[in-house]
C-alpha cells in the first residue's frame, strides 16, 4: 500500500508539476485551454443568442466555464449592500416592458402620435408600474439594504417617469411610433420562429433573442432598440459602421435580422440602436446604420466564434483593468487582478492556433495603442 501510495503521490507532483511548466510557455496547450480533438458542442447544432457568442470573443475561457461546464459565480443576496447593477436593469427593463405592452394593446386612436407627448395619465401609470415591480423586486429580497434600497427605489421611479420625457423627444425627432415589446423570437414554440443567419459557408445559425423594443418610422423603416441600464463605460468606440466593439457586441445586428423577418422583408430598412436609459448613460444612443457592411462584418465574425469553439480554443483573454471591478471572474476569480494571466497571453498569442482569435479580437496595432 506504501509503495502504490508513493507512486500516486508521485503522479500527481509530476501532474502538477507539467501544468505550472506549461502554463508559463508560448505553446498553446491543454493546460491553457486548448481543447482540440475533443468533441466540443457547436452553435450550429442547437438554437443560440447573441450572448453566449459575444461571450466566447471576450473570453474564451469564461464561455468555456459558463456555458460547456455550467459555472457561475455565486451572490449571496444577504450579503449585498446594495442592489447589483444586473438586479437593477432587469427591474427597469420590466417596468418600461410592461408599460409599453399596455400602450400596444389600447386602440390605435388612445395610442401617442410620433409629435404627440405621453399624457399626465401616462405618467402616472408608469410610476404606478414602477412602484409595483419594485415592490416584486423587494418581496424576491434582491434590492439590498433597506437604507439604499430607499434611496434606489426613489431612483428607478424618477427615472421611470423621465424615460417618457425623453421617449417623447425621440419619437418626435425621428417621427417614431412603437409597434413592439419585448419581441421574441425563437423563444417561445408558439411565439416567432428562430432566427436563420447564413454564413459564407452555406451553414446557418439559428438565433434566439427578445428585441426591447420596436418603432417604425413614418417612412416605413424600423428603429429597433436595446435597453441598456448602465453607463456609457465599453460603448464609447462603437460608431455606426463598427457597432460590434472588438467583435463582442452582437445584438444589434442579430436584432435586425429579427425584425425583418418579423415583417416578412430581408430587405426592409432596420436602424438598430443602444438606449443608455440612466442617469450615468445620460439617456445616449449607440446605433448601426442598418446597412449591408455591418451584417457583413457580424456575419464574418460568427464565422470566426463558430470556427473557434469547433476548434477547441477556449484559452483566457484577461483584460487588466484597474477599476474597482472584476471583469471577468473566471480569469479573476479572486479578485487580485490578472497581471500574471495577462503576460501568459501575450506569450501564447503567436501560437498558430490563437493567432486567429488574437487578431479577431485583440489586433497588435490596437494592442500596441492601448
Amino acid at each position: 500500500h506504501l509503495y502504490h501510495g508513493l507512486l500516486g503521490a508521485e503522479f500527481i507532483v509530476g501532474a502538477g508539476t507539467a501544468v505550472l511548466a506549461a502554463r508559463p510557455g508560448a505553446a498553446f496547450t491543454r493546460f491553457a485551454g486548448n481543447l482540440a480533438g475533443v468533441d466540443v458542442p457547436s452553435p450550429h447544432d442547437t438554437v443560440v443568442s447573441s450572448t453566449p457568442l459575444a461571450s466566447w470573443a471576450r473570453c474564451p475561457f469564461a464561455y468555456f466555464n459558463q456555458r460547456l461546464l455550467g459555472v457561475d459565480p455565486v451572490d449571496d443576496p444577504e450579503a449585498l449592500l446594495e442592489m447589483s447593477p444586473l438586479t437593477r436593469g432587469s427591474l427597469v427593463h420590466e417596468i418600461l416592458e410592461r408599460f409599453l405592452a399596455e400602450v400596444l394593446v389600447r386602440p390605435p386612436e388612445r395610442q401617442p402620435a410620433p409629435a404627440q407627448p405621453w399624457t399626465d395619465d401616462d405618467h402616472a401609470r408608469i410610476r404606478a408600474i414602477a412602484t409595483e415591480v419594485c415592490g416584486e423586486y423587494e418581496a424576491q429580497g434582491v434590492t439590498g439594504r433597506p437604507v439604499f434600497w430607499r434611496r434606489d427605489r426613489a431612483q428607478i421611479i424618477a427615472l421611470a417617469d423621465r424615460f417618457l420625457h425623453e421617449d417623447a423627444t425621440e419619437r418626435a425627432r425621428w417621427h417614431l411610433r412603437p409597434v413592439a415589446a419585448e419581441y421574441a423570437f425563437g423563444v417561445d414554440p408558439d411565439g416567432a420562429p428562430p432566427v436563420e443567419v447564413t454564413l459564407p459557408s452555406g451553414r446557418t445559425l439559428s438565433f434566439r433573442g427578445s428585441a426591447d423594443r420596436i418603432d417604425e418610422r413614418a417612412d416605413g423603416s424600423f428603429v429597433v432598440v436595446d435597453y441598456k441600464t448602465g453607463s456609457t463605460r465599453g460603448y464609447e468606440k462603437l460608431t455606426p459602421d463598427a457597432p460590434d466593439r472588438g467583435r463582442t457586441r452582437l445584438q444589434l445586428v442579430v436584432y435586425a435580422f429579427a425584425a425583418r423577418a418579423r415583417v416578412g422583408d430581408p430587405a426592409a430598412r432596420v436602424r438598430s440602436e443602444y438606449w443608455f436609459v440612466s442617469e450615468r448613460g445620460g439617456f445616449a444612443r449607440r446605433c448601426d446604420d442598418g446597412g449591408g457592411v455591418v451584417a457583413t462584418r457580424v456575419i464574418g465574425t460568427l464565422c470566426a466564434i463558430v470556427a473557434g469553439i469547433e476548434r477547441g480554443l477556449f484559452t483566457p483573454h484577461p483584460i487588466e483593468d484597474w477599476g474597482p471591478f472584476v471583469t471577468c471572474p473566471w480569469c479573476d476569480p479572486d479578485g487580485l487582478g490578472v497581471s500574471e494571466l495577462r503576460r501568459q497571453w501575450e506569450r501564447k498569442r503567436a501560437d498558430p492556433a490563437v493567432a486567429p482569435y488574437a487578431d479577431l479580437v485583440e489586433p497588435l496595432d490596437d494592442a500596441v495603442a492601448s
